[in-house]
């Protein structure tokens, strides 16, 4: 799994409004934000969807 903060591939055309730009893809993505209490991840890696991820989420939202 890719650390989105320490990603090679964000290039320095900037970090726009919590976005990165991955020159990998050459496109916008979201990976250095927090999504559902989850910690950033690289929009190209697959979520956890399992039980323990999927509780972990509906808690975070509950709160």
């Amino acid at each position: 799994m890719t650390d989105p903060l320490r990603c090679p591939h964000v290039t320095e055309r900037g970090k726009v409004e919590g976005k990165a730009f991955c020159g990998l893809h050459d496109t916008w993505v979201e990976c250095q934000t927090v999504h559902w209490g989850e910690p950033p991840m690289c929009a190209y890696d697959e979520p956890d969807n399992g039980p323990e991820a999927c509780a972990r989420r509906r808690a975070w939202r509950e709160d």
